[in-house]
């Protein structure tokens, strides 16, 4: 199993995706899971033990045809089963539509026609909600879509360790 994670930015929002990764790595222990990253945000990947490849993407990437197409050349070397875009804008969009992939997945109410690129759309989210839960909701389909939803915990049972009353 080979998935793709696209979470390009913001540092905080980065670091707000791990435990969608971590919650991957436990269904699919064996899987590769690469990650397409802002170069800024790369270093707190760097090095993770549930990433197999960590993929820059820079943003003068878009605006030099050269670098681009070499993007794109390394991007589409690869077959995904599932490529999950955690980011929801234009960018990430796009990048999700290059990956080749069965599925593309991410929210309908992603921002900036990102879900014009994904072929399995989430309803819409909660703005509401705390990132790292809507980014577990993903995850969670994420583990549906590839078959392993049986065995999925209700998700009012992963533990939110930012408002625990616990810690509070």
């Amino acid at each position: 199993m080979k998935l793709l994670i696209i979470k390009l930015s913001s540092l905080g929002d980065v670091v707000q995706t791990l435990p969608s990764l971590t919650l991957l790595k436990k269904y699919f222990p064996s899987s590769q899971i690469d990650w397409i990253v802002d170069e800024r945000n790369a270093e707190i990947l760097k090095d993770h033990p549930y990433i197999n490849k960590l993929i820059i993407f820079s943003n003068d990437t878009l605006f030099s045809f050269q670098k681009f197409f070499r993007f794109l050349k390394n991007l589409r070397s690869e077959k995904y089963d599932a490529v999950i875009d955690y980011q929801g804008l234009f960018k990430s969009g796009i990048i999700t539509g290059l990956a080749k992939t069965k599925y593309k997945i991410g929210f309908s109410n992603h921002r900036e026609g990102s879900p014009l690129f994904y072929n399995f759309k989430l309803p819409p989210y909660d703005k509401n909600l705390h990132a790292v839960k809507r980014y577990l909701i993903l995850t969670k389909k994420v583990i549906e879509i590839l078959g392993k939803f049986e065995y999925l915990e209700p998700f009012e049972e992963i533990p939110d360790p930012i408002f625990s009353s616990d810690i509070l």
